[in-house]
């Protein structure tokens, strides 16, 4: 069982106004913004998820399950579901736990995070569709993991009023938040904004794996199980 967690096109704004494939269209943009949304800071990470089956779970990174040999970031995001057994076994069954997994710096360096697994999505396998964010907050609250910082739920936002809601700085770090994403859950839609600046930084520097490893880190504060700032 492998589910990729859908592609998250970005919100076209006035401050970020680059047109291109990987944009929402207008009517779908009016489309997700119209109703009840709920804003989440965009944590700059490697999209993993724990799979759900039976009495047992697997993981997966965004192209594939994780292997027995895999990047050095993966190979802690294994040892962490390992401390954590007994966490992911109480994710509910036939469920992916989609997250970031924020082991490695990519552009935005975090050194307040709660734990390394953030989780953004609980995906019901059998309907196919994505738990509201309260629902996946309450589970994560009970079971002892941790969410994308939450920036607000709002009725009917215009696209304009979006730039100025990303994070500065980050929830958890000292630079500025990579940026966000508006969730519609009754639409099943959800869209980013981008900041320039990291998109630059991407296409200049290359992508993150080809690049020095600089480990992010749990804030002192944290006595999370099975964190590691080493």
């Amino acid at each position: 069982m492998f589910v990729k967690y859908p592609k998250t096109y970005r919100i076209l704004v006035p401050q970020v106004s680059t047109r291109g494939k990987h944009y929402l269209s207008d009517a779908d943009t009016k489309k997700l913004l119209n109703g009840n949304v709920t804003i989440s800071e965009k944590m700059d990470g490697a999209n993993t998820a724990v799979i759900r089956h039976k009495d047992y779970f697997k993981l997966q990174k965004r192209g594939s399950l994780v292997d027995v040999s895999e990047h050095e970031q993966f190979n802690r995001f294994k040892a962490w579901s390992q401390i954590n057994y007994d966490k992911l076994l109480q994710i509910p069954n036939n469920t992916i736990l989609y997250g970031e997994w924020m082991a490695v710096k990519h552009t935005v360096y975090y050194n307040m995070l709660p734990d390394y697994f953030l989780v953004f999505g609980l995906l019901d396998i059998a309907t196919n569709k994505f738990a509201h964010q309260l629902d996946m907050e309450e589970l994560c609250d009970n079971i002892g993991l941790h969410t994308v910082p939450f920036i607000e739920q709002t009725t009917n936002i215009y696209r304009d009023e979006l730039f100025d809601l990303i994070p500065n700085p980050s929830a958890y770090g000292h630079e500025q938040a990579e940026g966000l994403v508006v969730y519609n859950y009754k639409q099943q839609m959800r869209g980013k904004v981008v900041l320039r600046k990291f998109q630059e930084s991407m296409d200049h520097d290359g992508h993150w794996a080809t690049k020095k490893i600089v480990k992010n880190k749990i804030s002192d504060v944290c006595h999370c199980e099975g964190a590691d700032n080493g």
